[in-house]
């Protein structure tokens, strides 16, 4: 209703001529406009809203980084739209942004991850613009200096390390060396409220994905325990994701034990006969 009332031209607008709070607001119902609804995705596209919430990466404060940041988010969701993104130069302005901490930064690792999702040439330039060391360093739970990022934050930054790395040796391998394997483990435990594993999960998987090295260097981490227990969660996406990190893991003969020893088979087992979930959204509002 708000798109067909004609809603769209007068936010765009504020985006480049309000004022600091109207343009907030004005980016912040873009956002939520965009939250998983592809038709609004591209019709904010279309209404010229991508290339003035890349400027407000730069140019505004903090609060309007964070709304212009997700704003962008939800819009990469629509394959269309994340090539007009990346032609605004929103990843150079975006990777920067991982390091300011806070909200910005939460938003920021969101749009680099629907950004990269099926789009090898972005992929390269989120790479090519360095952006691999401070989304690493997002998912630290007790960094050297700073507030820790949220749970949130580092679910996107595992998002985006995620899509970045499917079948990309030589960035598994960077990755891992940058000391993510680890990290990501550590978020499988975590029970914090409305955390979500599939990210997390879905980075080892590709970590992992023919990837011998990083195989042992997982289940050494103590990944299987984790991925064992989430196969009994009620969320069919978390299973999803941990049954196929255990199945890149059980290449690795020293994995192949400590699968079955963590009471992995009767949960894979009956997953054989769960119809299929749903792709999980990759904007969130």
């Amino acid at each position: 209703a708000i798109v067909a009332a004609g809603a769209l031209p007068g936010l765009v607008s504020l985006l480049a001529k309000g004022a600091a709070p109207a343009k907030e607001q004005a980016c912040f119902a873009l956002w939520n406009l965009a939250c998983q609804h592809p038709p609004n995705q591209l019709a904010i596209a279309e209404a010229g809203a991508v290339r003035p919430l890349v400027a407000l990466l730069s140019k505004g404060t903090p609060p309007v980084q964070e709304e212009a940041a997700g704003a962008l988010m939800n819009l990469a969701a629509h394959p269309d739209n994340k090539r007009a993104i990346a032609a605004a130069n929103a990843i150079a302005a975006l990777v920067p942004m991982l390091s300011q901490g806070g909200g910005p930064a939460e938003q920021a690792a969101g749009a680099l991850m629907n950004l990269a999702s099926n789009n090898a040439l972005n992929q390269a330039s989120i790479v090519k613009a360095e952006a691999l060391s401070p989304l690493v360093a997002l998912l630290q739970t007790a960094p050297k200096s700073g507030e820790p990022a949220s749970r949130r934050a580092r679910e996107y930054a595992a998002g985006a390390l995620m899509n970045l790395c499917l079948k990309q040796k030589p960035l598994q391998d960077r990755v891992a060396a940058a000391g993510a394997v680890p990290l990501l483990v550590g978020m499988l435990s975590e029970q914090a409220e409305g955390a979500q594993y599939e990210e997390a999960a879905g980075a080892l998987t590709n970590l992992a994905d023919t990837h011998e090295e990083n195989q042992a260097a997982v289940g050494k981490a103590g990944a299987v325990p984790p991925l064992a227990a989430l196969l009994r969660k009620p969320s069919a996406s978390a299973q999803e994701e941990a049954a196929g990190t255990l199945m890149n893991l059980a290449a690795c003969d020293a994995n192949k034990d400590a699968i079955v020893s963590a009471g992995a088979l009767p949960p894979l087992v009956a997953l054989l006969g769960s119809p299929p979930p749903p792709a999980p959204p990759r904007g969130r509002g």
